[in-house]
């Protein structure tokens, strides 16, 4: 039947590929078959990524189940078997390989991930090495994502790590969050986030943004912020949830020289120097972070799990919150937008030449 589907639906969808999947749940599982026909050929479908309050990720009948090795015994018997093939099925993209984001590394490969996307243009500097794992005084003044890809690969290696030394503010590095299954947003600036936001939206890719602030009072250490918010199918953004500076955002996706003068004409907001940053709490933040995608596996937390996690560290207090959409903003369900997939411009956003 499919082979007599397949080239109707293609003419009257004006979709290139034909796709079909047989499902059936058996103890509390999943069990699918498919594949996707574009007319000349066929292509096996043999994992599925299941995206909403929780994570599900399931491998084809026809696509053989990993070893479990004795290297994750602990994790086992702490969640089974099926959730540490999860991990070490899961394509995972981090953007930023700082203090959060290498701590977010190391954990996840420690955890048995073995498939990692690294993005982060800057290199080490001599105060990276106080909280970027696996910084060394001889990589000053190399690339972090190589700092960090090598420290892994250290400590796991048969993992396969990519890394792109630029922003994901551009274009052909945005694209290539499309082929991972869950983006860990590690990255200070504000462009960079609202596009992690946008894509959340338009591919259906979870996405764990995170940050710490520290702030003082004439120079004396008053408040310890952290942020841990995942975003998923159908929840507010960060836009809606005023966590990005859209004038700051707009400012940093311009070129260097077009963003000083327009700070000096006053239309761009100049942007913020170099903040304080303590390796104590960007790993507390990571640790926070790495446990929403554990927990969206496993699923021992409170249903439907919260969309955000704000720590007061300096209080020792903790607090959670759930978000709708704003309404006719481009991630509510009603926009259209969720799960668009390819526009032109892609996500609907201008970029950078």
């Amino acid at each position: 039947m499919d082979d007599e589907l397949s080239g109707l639906f293609r003419l009257r969808s004006g979709s290139v590929y034909y796709g079909s999947v047989i499902m059936s749940q058996e103890s509390g599982g999943l069990r699918f078959s498919g594949h996707l026909d574009s007319g000349s050929g066929r292509i096996e479908i043999d994992r599925l990524l299941i995206v909403g309050p929780r994570i599900s990720l399931s491998r084809s009948d026809l696509a053989p189940n990993a070893k479990l090795e004795p290297l994750f015994d602990r994790n086992i018997r702490a969640f089974g078997g099926g959730v540490q093939r999860a991990l070490g099925d899961l394509r995972v993209g981090i953007v930023g390989c700082g203090g959060i984001g290498s701590s977010v590394g190391e954990q996840l490969v420690r955890l048995g991930v073995r498939n990692l996307l690294l993005i982060d243009p800057d290199r080490l500097s001599i105060s990276n090495l106080t909280r970027v794992y696996g910084s060394r005084a001889e990589d000053v003044g190399n690339l972090k994502v190589e700092a960090l890809a090598g420290h892994l690969r250290r400590i796991a290696p048969d993992a396969d790590i990519d890394d792109i030394a630029s922003t994901v503010n551009v274009e052909d590095v945005a694209r290539r969050l499309t082929g991972v299954d869950i983006v860990f947003g590690c990255t200070d600036d504000n462009a960079g986030r609202l596009v992690l936001s946008r894509l959340s939206t338009y591919m259906l890719l979870p996405v764990i943004d995170c940050g710490v602030l520290l702030t003082d009072v004439d120079g004396r250490l008053e408040g310890i912020f952290g942020r841990i918010t995942v975003l998923t199918p159908g929840s507010a953004c960060l836009v809606c949830r005023n966590r990005i500076d859209l004038a700051r955002a707009g400012s940093e996706m311009l070129a260097s020289e077009e963003r000083i003068r327009r700070v000096d004409e006053g239309y761009a907001p100049a942007l913020p120097g170099v903040e304080p940053a303590v390796v104590a709490y960007t790993t507390l933040v990571a640790a926070y972070a790495v446990g929403e995608l554990l927990e969206r596996l496993i699923g021992y937390g409170p249903n439907p799990a919260p969309s955000e996690v704000l720590v007061r560290i300096h209080d020792r207090e903790v607090s959670t919150n759930h978000q709708e959409p704003r309404e006719h903003h481009y991630c509510h369900p009603s926009s259209g937008k969720l799960g668009r997939g390819m526009t032109t411009p892609f996500l609907d956003q201008t970029w950078a030449a």
